[in-house]
């Protein structure tokens, strides 16, 4: 693994957890900052939230789906474990009903960065679904002040 950098980027102020990004929204002149992997490379650096929308390719496609489908979705909640287990994930998941949309949302230090993570989704990369990728800011969040 090779790290980037060997400095804290001006006004970084540490890890991402609730109470710090709380202390950011607070504090936009300081911004979380984690150490962010992309492929080989790893590197501190500012964080950003990006929501990801998978859109899938029918109607009720959570009830119609083939073999194929079903295994590359297997690979794609194996992908979204490892993202969690990284720190990467913040929280993923379908929505119910008669339109399966996914929705991810994760921190990245930048869109290419981002980008990256998605085009890593075994689902999206197989085409069988479309992704979709936009900045996001968490506005609200249960037991943050």
């Amino acid at each position: 693994m090779k790290i980037v950098g060997s400095t804290v980027p001006d006004g970084c102020q540490g890890t991402s957890n609730v109470a710090s990004i709380a202390h950011s929204r607070a504090n936009p002149a300081n911004p979380i900052c984690r150490l962010t992997r992309v492929g080989a490379t790893t590197m501190l650096a500012p964080m950003a939230e990006w929501i990801y929308f998978l859109h899938p390719p029918r109607d009720d496609f959570a009830a119609t789906m083939t073999d194929e489908e079903r295994t590359a979705f297997a690979a794609h909640a194996a992908w979204l474990g490892r993202l969690l287990a990284d720190g990467v994930l913040i929280l993923a998941g379908p929505t119910l009903g008669k339109v399966n949309t996914g929705i991810g949302i994760f921190e990245a230090s930048d869109e290419e960065t981002a980008q990256a993570i998605i085009a890593d989704d075994p689902v999206a990369r197989g085409g069988f679904a479309r992704a979709e990728l936009r900045p996001y800011q968490l506005g609200f969040l249960r037991g943050r002040d």
